[in-house]
Parts: structure tokens; sequence; C-alpha cells
């Protein structure tokens, strides 16, 4: 509405071009500044005719003159004061944009919008952001929370920037660089006739009432991943997404589920409740921040990508995350 007003009005600046171009703004700037057309145009790189030309080209799109010539001084006049104020205005505008797009190309400044394979991952975020930020502080990092269980698709989708997640795209160019790697392990209570043993088959599992994050075995990393490959499938499941919530129903003996073990590690002091190891040989899991094509990502996302990898091998977990 506010647009076809001014349109109506013949005031809308994408329609209406009087012919004031940024050089005459950049000419306007200098010659007020320097008050003489000789030392404006060696600033300007120009001869003394070629700034005098453009000058009265302005003129005749002005309408009237822009300085007045007293001797070899330049003075403004009134519309020179309001080209010079618009000066101020614009090219002040334009070096701030292209200040912005310089640190943009650079990778000193922009937004890197991320999400997780699941809100547990959310976890153990804030300690490489915080770094990241220290490192570069004109950027942003934005936590995607309503992308986690499709982090693959909201990347596919340029919704986001990375992807943190144990999954593989199925796109061929996307980029993977591990960055972690941990254990899930099967939540029940103490009282349980699991808990006294020392790893659990896939055959005992599919046996007990599921928690599962997802909404529903076919998207379950544990059923497609272990149960699945043994032949077996959950007989009862219900769909939960917040951890405390699975933790006081597994505590109360109602099921269990599979969480990684630096996600539940605090929840265990009590004794209330113990994690078991999912088969013989324990089921782990890599997961890999996950971007675009290099060029595609550009320099400031893949320096997050770097300093996450980085924040996990200084504390060890690129081989094992633990609390």
């Amino acid at each position: 509405m506010k647009a076809a007003h001014s349109r109506a009005l013949g005031s809308d600046p994408f329609t209406r071009y009087s012919g004031v171009e940024l050089r005459h703004l950049r000419l306007v700037w200098t010659v007020a500044e320097e008050r003489s057309l000789t030392r404006a145009s060696e600033r300007l790189r120009l001869t003394p005719s070629a700034l005098s030309h453009q000058l009265r080209g302005l003129e005749e799109v002005v309408g009237g003159p822009i300085f007045h010539r007293d001797g070899k001084r330049m003075r403004l006049t009134p519309a020179g004061e309001v080209m010079l104020e618009a000066a101020v205005r614009v090219l002040g505008t334009v070096a701030d944009a292209e200040d912005r797009l310089a640190k943009l190309k650079q990778g000193r400044a922009g937004t890197v919008r991320l999400s997780t394979h699941c809100y547990t991952g959310y976890h153990w975020l804030p300690t490489v952001i915080r770094a990241f930020r220290t490192d570069y502080p004109e950027a942003d990092v934005r936590i995607v929370g309503g992308a986690t269980h499709r982090a693959l698709e909201a990347l596919y989708n340029h919704e986001i920037d990375v992807a943190i997640t144990p999954e593989r795209p199925e796109r061929a160019n996307m980029l993977v660089r591990p960055v972690l790697r941990d254990e899930v392990r099967l939540i029940v209570p103490r009282s349980h006739a699991l808990a006294g043993k020392a790893w659990l088959e896939p055959a005992e599992i599919a046996q007990e009432h599921l928690f599962l994050y997802t909404g529903g075995p076919e998207e379950s990393s544990l059923c497609l991943e272990v149960l699945r490959p043994a032949g077996v499938w959950p007989k009862r499941h219900t769909n939960i997404q917040l951890t405390e919530a699975i933790i006081e129903l597994v505590r109360a003996g109602m099921g269990v589920a599979a969480l990684a073990e630096w996600a539940v590690q605090p929840y265990l002091a009590d004794g209330t409740i113990v994690s078991k190891r999912i088969t013989r040989k324990g089921w782990h899991r890599t997961w890999n921040a996950i971007t675009g094509p290099k060029a595609e990502a550009g320099p400031l996302v893949m320096a997050f990508v770097e300093r996450l990898a980085q924040e996990f091998m200084a504390r060890g977990k690129a081989a094992k995350l633990s609390a």
C-alpha cells in the first residue's frame, strides 16, 4: 500500500531517477572539502577540464549551480548544500556496505546457521560457539532448532549452513568432516532385570518398551542400525523428545531408552538408573559436521567447522565423547 502510494505521488526512489550518480556525489564532496577545482581534480585523478565537464552535467540535472566561484575558491550554493548532505549520507552507506561485503568475502563476518541431529546435541555447542565468537567477534552463530531431526534436509534446502549429525549425506557434493565420536548406551532402572548384565543383546532390547526421540522405529538409529540387522524390532515404543522426561519415565520403571553416554551421565549419580553397553562391542557413533561445497559454504562456515573439530580434538573428544 505504501509503495503504491509513493508511486502515485511520483516519489518512489526506485522508479524516479534524476540522473545523479555516485561519481557526482564524490565530486561534490571532494570539491567542497578542497574548495578548489584544481586540488579536487588531482584527488579524483581527473583533469580539470574533465571535472568541470562533470560538474556542468550535474548542474544541468539539478537545474542550477552547485558552487559559487569566488575567485579560485568554490563555495556551496543552497542546492550544493543539499547535494553535500546527500553525498555524506549515501557515500557513507556505500562505504559501510563495501566494508561489510569485504568482511563477508574474507570470512570475518556473517552468520553461521546450524542444527544437530537431536536436541541433546546442543548440550556441547555453547563452549564451541563462545570460542568461535572470540576469534570472530563480528560473526554470529544461529542455532536453528526447528531443523533438529531433519538437519540434512534443512542443509539441502539452504535453511542452515552446517548439519551436525551421525548421518551421512546422500548428495555427493556435500563436505563431511568427522568431529567427534561417542557411545550410545541403554538406560534402565537399577531394579530392572537387565541392570546386572555387562551388555545387552538386540533381542533383549526389542522386548522392552522403548522411549524414542524420533517419531517412530523407522526413524530411529537404534532400530535401524542395531535391531533391524539382528532381525528384531521393538514390541512397544513411545516418542518423547525431552531428555529429562525420558529419564524420569525410565526411573519410574515404565521403559528403557538409548541415550548418548555424555547426555545421561549427570543423571546416573543418584544410582536409580544405570547405563548398559549395547552389544558386546558397544554401539558407537561418529558425528559429522556437514556443509555444502566449499565455494558455496564460504570461508566463515568452513572456519566454524574447523573450530568445532579443534575444540573436540583439544578435549580428546574426537576419540570418545564423555561428560
